[in-house]
């Protein structure tokens, strides 16, 4: 086994693990004892759809036009979904709202944004 290979598949992502261990748990840990019930799965999903189908509409947009524009909008709306009441165009029709752990108010810009940014990437 190489070296670059050893340090590629064993060190690199062991080093990641320790620096982003502690970080992770601790927020993780206060969303696992919420004092709020988790949404009905399958409104979830049926919010998820509705929301994936708005940003699909957006890359149609964009293929048929070639215009930046609308990647454009389409980040925006991943990015701040959530942000406006703590809902989304999805969750609004299935009726659910992200509360924010910390001040147990509805999801804000910033709540919005730490929780979209993962799926830009």
């Amino acid at each position: 086994m190489s070296e670059s290979l050893l340090f590629s598949f064993v060190l690199l992502p062991g080093i990641t693990l320790g620096f982003v261990y502690h970080p992770i748990l601790s927020r993780l840990s206060v969303a696992l004892v919420s004092p709020y019930a988790k949404a009905d799965v399958v409104k979830r999903m049926v919010a998820a759809t509705i929301d994936s189908l708005l940003v699909l509409a957006t890359v149609v947009l964009y293929r048929s036009s070639g215009s930046l524009l609308y990647i454009f909008l389409g980040a925006t709306y991943l990015l701040f979904r959530d942000a406006v009441g703590g809902r989304s165009v999805g969750k609004f029709c299935s009726g659910l709202t992200v509360i924010d752990l910390k001040s147990a108010r509805p999801c804000g810009w910033n709540s919005s944004i730490s929780r979209n940014a993962l799926l830009l990437l």
